[in-house]
């Protein structure tokens, strides 16, 4: 499904070119002029790199930052601390947790994640995104017993029933990776399912 998804968006692109259209008209009528956008880190950064990439990252307009957790417990909120002190307070952040199930206990023991992530709304995250792997159930259920600020979830999966799944255990924030969903045409159903269903969320991949 996402190679089947990312010829389909060259396709898209290609044609739009060809037409002088853009992407929206060629799906339909657009449904907004303006789409609010965040930046994201794509590198596990130490706490000051991070501070410094995302102040030039608000210089540039963007209202939202998104970074990756991956220094350990005390590195993660010495982090979020850095980040609080040099955005202005309108600037929001977002926590990127993949890294605690992708390096695993020797990085993050277990025992020690619900105490911080108790304490996470000290540093005021917009959410908490992908913080178990798509397939604990248990640990998504632990999180958001837990929870102190929204949970975000399903950038990972490629299934529209899983999907709901997800928003039907206690995640805040759905994550669609179109591209996991087979492209912009697969994904739309899913798209104005959750829509429709006034479920909160975002686009991302």
């Amino acid at each position: 499904p996402q190679a089947y998804g990312l010829v389909e968006a060259a396709l898209i692109d290609l044609q739009g070119k060809i037409e002088g259209r853009p992407a929206s008209r060629l799906l339909g009528a657009a449904q907004r002029s303006k789409v609010p956008m965040f930046a994201r880190s794509v590198f596990y950064l130490d706490s000051n790199r991070c501070a410094q990439e995302a102040v030039a990252m608000s210089e540039q307009g963007f209202g939202t930052y998104r970074f990756r957790l991956g220094l350990g417990w005390l590195g993660d909120a010495e982090t979020l601390r850095s980040l609080r002190e040099v955005l202005p307070e309108a600037i929001r952040v977002v926590a990127d947790a993949q890294a605690w199930w992708q390096m695993g206990n020797a990085a993050y023991p277990e025992a020690q994640s619900e105490v911080w992530v108790s304490r996470l709304v000290e540093h005021v995250p917009l959410w908490l995104a992908e913080p178990f792997h798509p397939d604990d159930f248990q640990g998504c259920q632990r999180m958001a017993a837990v929870k102190t600020v929204p949970i975000a979830s399903g950038e990972n999966e490629s299934s529209a029933e899983r999907l709901r799944a997800l928003g039907e255990n206690s995640v805040d924030v759905l994550q669609v990776n179109v591209m996991q969903l087979g492209g912009l045409i697969s994904s739309r159903p899913v798209l104005q399912s959750l829509a429709e269903g006034g479920r909160q969320f975002v686009l991302t991949g």
